[in-house]
C-alpha cells in the first residue's frame, strides 16, 4: 500500500518533545540516474529518495518516533524498513511493505511519472551490484537507459513539506542496477 499524505499532516515527530523537522539516523538512499541528452554521454538525478531504516529526534535524543497522517490520525508504533510496519518514505508517501516493487514504485513515482512498465520490470529482474561511484565507468560506458543506484546514508534527516531528505550525512555501501 502506498499514501501519500495530506498537506496538513507533520508525518514523522518525535512523540516525546513533537519535533517534526530534524532526525538523526540511517537510510537506504536511491537516486535514478537518467541519461540527459540523447547522446547517453551524460547523466543526472534529480532527488534523493529516502527510506529511514533508524531515527532518533535531533531536539532530545528520543527513539520514539510516531508518524502524523492527519490532525485525526497518528501512528504511535512506527516501524522503520528494517522491521515490519508502516513507515514514511521520499516526498511524504507512507509504505507498509519495504520490497523491491514498493522502492521502484516511489522512486519512479518520485522522479518520472512517464516510464514504462517495461522498464520498471527490468530493474526489478536486475540484481544490485557494487558500485565505486565513478559516473564515467560504471554509467556512461554501458549506456542505460535508466541506472538505479541505492547506498546506506548515516546523519541528519531533515523533513519538511515536501518530504524526507538527506542532510549532513555520510554514505557508504554504493550498488548499482541498470535498465536497457
Amino acid at each position: 500500500m502506498l499514501k501519500t499524505l495530506d498537506d496538513k499532516s507533520r508525518g514523522y515527530f518525535c512523540l516525546d518533545c513533537k519535533n517534526s523537522e530534524l532526525f538523526s539516523g540511517l537510510s537506504d538512499v536511491y537516486r535514478l540516474y537518467k541519461p540527459t541528452d540523447s547522446s547517453f554521454k551524460n547523466y543526472d538525478f534529480d532527488d534523493e529518495i529516502i527510506f529511514p531504516c533508524e531515527m532518533s529526534c535531533c531536539e532530545c535524543g528520543s527513539e520514539n518516533i510516531g508518524i502524523e497522517l492527519n490532525s485525526n490520525e497518528l501512528i504511535t508504533k512506527n516501524k522503520f524498513i528494517r522491521e515490519d510496519g508502516s513507515f514514511l518514505a521520499a516526498d511524504r508517501v507512507l509504505v507498509d511493505n519495504y520490497s523491491l516493487e514498493s522502492i521502484l514504485k516511489i522512486v519512479f513515482l518520485n522522479e518520472d511519472k512517464d516510464f514504462s512498465q517495461e522498464l520498471l520490470d527490468e530493474l526489478k529482474e536486475n540484481d544490485f551490484s557494487e558500485w565505486n561511484w565513478d559516473i564515467d565507468e560504471g554509467i556512461i560506458a554501458l549506456k542505460p537507459k535508466v541506472a538505479l543506484v541505492r547506498f546506506l546514508s548515516k546523519g541528519i534527516i531533515r523533513q519538511d513539506e515536501y518530504g524526507l531528505m538527506d542532510e549532513d550525512s555520510s554514505y557508504d555501501s554504493p550498488t548499482i542496477s541498470y535498465a536497457w
